[in-house]
């Protein structure tokens, strides 16, 4: 035994090494006076992407979701009974200008009540013309006898006698004259009643089924659903509903809010609507009206959201969610929600910090104190400063003090993203 141990000495003695001593152990390669060796050490870096931190509104929101509704909306209804004519194929959800005919109603018998308002004027107007000749003829009549007897020539009698009938012709007259302005009359109610057989749209908007706008909330549930001209051509009668006209010019968002939140809401407050449609989009508005009492069946207060429609973009009953904007805090520390790790029932962050020693960065962990939350983003008050490189991808296998490769999030290098994932799955 004693030989072996002379032979383990000397080739260590050859090799120009020395053995550890006794109680020695491993050496730590990161301690002081070890670069030679650090540098031949090969350490894996974790991959990751950084963002600097920086300086941004951070907003609180009350978010709910809500159906678009149009700012008015009429239902036409037919004031005269007859046949139903559209003027097109209308299909629910078509533009209509003010003042457009969307379809017209023939009644014969109106048409025949107007044919015989006219002949009545026209007779009226010839007994008008024939009374005043015959006015005309006795004033002269009377004039001439009166001058013939006031020179004696003349009985009085027969003076009294035209003055009688020129009385009689000048009242005859009037009565031609009230006759006349009766069949006028009646002619101008007839041509008012002509007119309501034409149906138009009051204002610029989309055109919609009866059955769109009847019945409660029907807006929401049957928008673009029902047929405009299944009653084409049919007799119909007074007060039909024949279609519908909404201003979508501007639109309601209506939305309930919970009695938790009811108390953040004030009229004129900004909110951000998002459409879930074919291509999903975001419009701004404001809060436009907020009920005074709860809905019993949903336990909720009805909040209306008003948003402009210039595009016409929105349709009634499409849906969305509403963030009403509640509180705004200017120029704070702020970062994304998701880039927040849990560490021992503390909030922590992960920045990469330049080791000099070594010359790579390494990941360091940094507890943070949250502030103002938003939907998004959230109010950092303490644990990080504006230009911190903070780890956004890659964090979520990372301990204090990783050796880390960095990427800034605005120059990713071609396949970082895929290696960061395979890393974090292999972990």
């Amino acid at each position: 035994m004693r030989s072996l141990a002379v032979l383990i000495v000397a080739a260590f003695l050859a090799t120009g090494c020395k053995p550890p001593s006794a109680g020695q152990g491993k050496q730590n390669p990161w301690a002081k006076g070890n670069k030679d060796q650090v540098k031949n050490e090969r350490v894996f870096l974790a991959p990751v992407i950084v963002d600097a931190v920086s300086r941004a509104d951070v907003e609180a929101a009350v978010s709910t979701t809500g159906n678009a509704v149009p700012i008015r909306s009429r239902l036409l209804r037919a004031e005269e009974s007859g046949r139903l004519i559209f003027d097109k194929p209308w299909r629910e959800g078509d533009f209509v200008a003010k003042d457009e005919q969307i379809a017209h109603i023939v009644s014969e018998t109106l048409e025949g009540e107007i044919r015989v308002a006219i002949a009545d004027v026209d007779i009226a107007r010839e007994q008008l013309e024939i009374g005043k000749r015959s006015m005309d003829s006795a004033i002269r009549e009377y004039r001439t006898l009166q001058d013939l007897y006031s020179r004696g020539i003349a009985a009085g009698k027969e003076v009294d006698r035209t003055e009688l009938e020129m009385q009689r012709a000048i009242n005859s007259q009037r009565q031609n004259e009230i006759n006349l302005e009766k069949a006028e009359s009646r002619l101008r109610s007839l041509r008012a009643r002509e007119e309501r057989l034409s149906i138009r749209s009051p204002f610029d908007g989309l055109i919609v089924s009866k059955a769109t706008l009847e019945g409660t909330n029907a807006i929401t549930k049957s928008f673009g659903r029902e047929t405009i001209t299944d009653f084409d051509g049919r007799m119909i009668g007074a007060e039909f509903s024949v279609a519908g006209v909404v201003d979508a010019s501007e639109m309601l968002v209506r939305t309930d809010v919970t009695s938790k939140d009811i108390s953040l809401i004030r009229e004129g407050q900004k909110s951000r609507v998002s459409f879930y449609a074919t291509e999903d989009f975001i419009v701004e508005g404001t809060v436009q009206s907020i009920s005074n009492a709860v809905n019993p069946e949903t336990r909720a207060f009805s909040v209306d959201v008003l948003v402009s429609n210039p595009e016409g973009r929105l349709k009634p009953g499409m849906f969305g969610r509403v963030e009403t904007i509640v509180e705004t805090r200017r120029d704070a520390i702020s970062i994304p929600k998701s880039v927040i790790a849990r560490r021992n029932n503390r909030e922590v962050v992960y920045v990469a910090e330049k080791r000099a020693e070594t010359g790579y960065d390494v990941a360091v962990e940094r507890e943070i104190e949250l502030g103002l939350e938003g939907r998004d983003e959230i109010e950092v008050k303490f644990g990080l400063k504006e230009g911190d490189r903070l780890i956004v991808r890659g964090f979520e296998v990372l301990q204090n003090n990783t050796p880390v490769n960095v990427t800034d999030i605005d120059a990713p290098t071609t396949g970082t993203m895929e290696l960061v994932q395979e890393t974090a799955a292999s972990r």
